[in-house]
């Protein structure tokens, strides 16, 4: 009976964990994805800044 139990219980976890698997990656590739977008934002903001050094300097 123990057994039984056990194994059902093992193939229910199995379905709620291969459920799950979509929703971690989708969730990693999101925060991925806005660091992305937050670097390129800095970058063009550190761009902006150095072109504005340059146009007073030069």
């Amino acid at each position: 009976m123990h057994t039984i139990i056990s194994s059902t219980l093992y193939e229910k976890n199995e379905i709620f964990i291969s459920a799950l698997l979509p929703l971690i990656y989708w969730n990693d590739n999101l925060i991925k994805t806005l660091l992305s977008v937050d670097k390129e934002h800095q970058y063009l903001e550190n761009k902006i800044k150095s072109n504005k050094i340059l146009k007073k300097y030069c």
